[in-house]
């Protein structure tokens, strides 16, 4: 059973790699497309022949741009219409932009640019005897560039048609090395890559992260001009306690070589941070006892759950330790989802207690305890006034 287990695995990965189609290549290339005008615009306004886009900020940059931002947007069009030609010059005339011409050009331009390199990819085919000797049966594996995966095209061979790469892919930059990951306090990750040991372009280059998770469908990407990106947690992002696959290629206005092959990364569940803002409210005395109400605050970080439930805990009569401390023998209550505040019951009056409490997430039937916030409280309670003496 475990050697089938693995077998699925690595057949549900090779599925992944496979699906990765060409449109997510496509969305970057218009992204350089828009990067490369909106660098020559500012070249033009400064008076300079180079004037370098910043790395680190090119797309938000390009993004506050009135003309930048609208060829952006036919770039980041759902990739299931990213081909599209009538359907994207419709969606620029979008009403925001009835009154920036240039903003609508700019969005008809990226337009043409993604029609035009989906239909007639970027490279030349080797010649068809070339191709005959490699594919000898005589069928039509593909009418057009835009029916073949990644950068291959459509090329013809001596009696029939196949998907091919040019004969000068290699103006495409090379994949990224050395996909590494950090944790991050919040339940994200932080994904980081090196650049190939290629030449640089002239022209930007965009790198496009995909990842995908179990119990997810379909996979998901992220388009940045950095050398990482941040990625949420759950539920928008990548999902706790369990194997992920990434994978990341680079992508200049010509194409790409592709996806570096994947790689799985296991993000440790992030058990929730202490409850905030702890602290006692109200003390009622009745019958020689004295009730305590405590309130606090939901955790920061909770790996994107949702808090099922609270348990607070109580004890008196100890010394005092560190807040993360937990007694034996405490008293124990659980609070229900949404409430967050508890009144302690007959407390003894005049005694120091140590309270905890901490945040509880169900996770695919597993309870996870959160950190604790502790404090202290007193039950001291003001005098009663003396009676007055009407003697």
């Amino acid at each position: 059973m475990r050697g089938l287990g693995i077998g699925l695995f690595l057949l549900w990965i090779i599925i992944h790699e496979v699906s990765c189609n060409y449109a997510e290549i496509l969305s970057g290339q218009c992204h350089v497309f828009c990067l490369t005008r909106y660098q020559s615009r500012i070249q033009k306004r400064a008076g300079l022949e180079d004037v370098p886009l910043n790395p680190d900020s090119a797309v938000q940059d390009c993004k506050k741009d009135r003309e930048c931002k609208w060829c952006l947007f036919a770039c980041q069009r759902p990739q299931k219409d990213l081909g599209d030609h009538d359907d994207c010059m419709n969606d620029c005339r979008n009403p925001r932009s009835k009154h920036n011409t240039a903003g609508r050009n700019a969005c008809y331009d990226g337009c043409r640019f993604i029609s035009k390199s989906s239909e007639s990819k970027h490279g030349i085919c080797p010649p068809p005897e070339e191709l005959s000797t490699a594919h000898k049966s005589c069928t039509q594996e593909c009418q057009k560039d835009v029916s073949c995966s990644g950068m291959s095209k459509c090329c013809n061979t001596t009696c029939g048609s196949t998907c091919h790469l040019p004969h000068n892919h290699k103006e495409f930059p090379k994949r990224p090395r050395n996909l590494r990951f950090k944790e991050r306090k919040d339940g994200g990750l932080l994904v980081e890559w090196d650049k190939s040991r290629d030449v640089e372009f002239t022209s930007p280059v965009i790198y496009i992260l995909r990842w995908w998770c179990p119990y997810t469908s379909g996979a998901r990407y992220s388009i940045t001009t950095k050398l990482r990106t941040r990625l949420g947690g759950y539920p928008d992002g990548v999902h706790p306690a369990v194997r992920c696959n990434y994978m990341v290629a680079s992508v200049n206005i010509r194409g790409s070589q592709g996806f570096t092959q994947p790689i799985g990364y296991l993000k440790k569940f992030l058990h929730p941070s202490p409850p905030l803002n702890l602290e006692r409210t109200t003390r009622k005395l009745h019958d020689g006892k004295v009730d305590v109400t405590i309130r606090w605050q939901a955790p920061q970080f909770t790996d994107g759950l949702d808090v099922d439930r609270y348990v607070v805990f109580w004890s008196d009569g100890l010394p005092k330790a560190g807040k993360s401390y937990m007694r034996l023998h405490m008293n124990r209550k659980i609070v229900k989802q949404g409430k967050t505040s508890y009144t302690i019951p007959s407390l003894e009056p005049g005694i120091m207690y140590f309270v905890q409490v901490r945040a509880i997430v169900d996770w695919r039937g597993k309870s996870i305890r959160g950190q604790p916030a502790s404090t202290y409280i007193d039950s001291f309670t003001a005098p009663l006034p003396a009676e007055e003496d009407v003697g």
